[in-house]
Parts: structure tokens; C-alpha cells; sequence
């Protein structure tokens, strides 16, 4: 997954794997070299397709980035400390 970065300024892109860890740093200075490339060009070399024909490209794929952050937040959140203080999240 490739994002716009606002924290670092030498930096325009983030580059996050699959497993939610940001690719090493020649990767992603790659990856920013030819975006920058591709705008200078005036974005004339990016080759576009309508929405229904990407998804059923051969290169498309779905990826489910949800389940894998959520069940991993017990490791980063301490659940029982929350509950224990009453402290609500979300709807009730």
C-alpha cells in the first residue's frame, strides 16, 4: 500500500507491506523516485483503465487489511485495563 507522508519532509511516500510494517528505505525511495518521475511528466506515461476493467484484471487482487490490524490490537492495547476502568469506545 503505497500513501502520501506528511510526518517527514525528505519523504513523499509511505510504503507499507502486507504485513502492515513500512518497507525497507531503498524501496520506498524507489517507489518515490518514479512517482516523482511521473509528475514531472505530467502523469502522461501512468496508463488508466475504467474501475469495472481494473478490478477484473489479471493484476488485481483483493486484500483484506482490516481483520489482520484488528486482531492484532490486543498485542498493541491493553483490553483489560480499558475494561476494568469502564471506559467506553465506540457505540453502546
Amino acid at each position: 500500500m503505497i500513501t502520501p507522508r506528511t510526518t517527514r519532509p525528505t519523504t513523499a511516500v509511505s510504503n507499507t507491506t502486507r504485513l502492515g510494517r513500512p518497507a525497507d528505505t531503498e524501496t520506498t525511495k524507489l517507489i518515490q523516485n518514479r512517482a516523482n518521475a511521473l509528475i514531472r511528466g505530467g502523469l502522461k506515461d501512468v496508463r488508466r483503465m475504467p474501475y469495472a476493467q481494473a478490478l477484473k484484471a489479471e493484476t488485481t487482487q483483493a486484500y483484506d487489511y482490516i481483520t489482520p490490524y484488528v486482531s492484532d490490537l490486543a498485542n498493541v492495547i491493553d483490553m483489560a485495563v480499558i475494561k476494568a476502568e469502564g471506559l467506553k469506545i465506540g457505540w453502546t
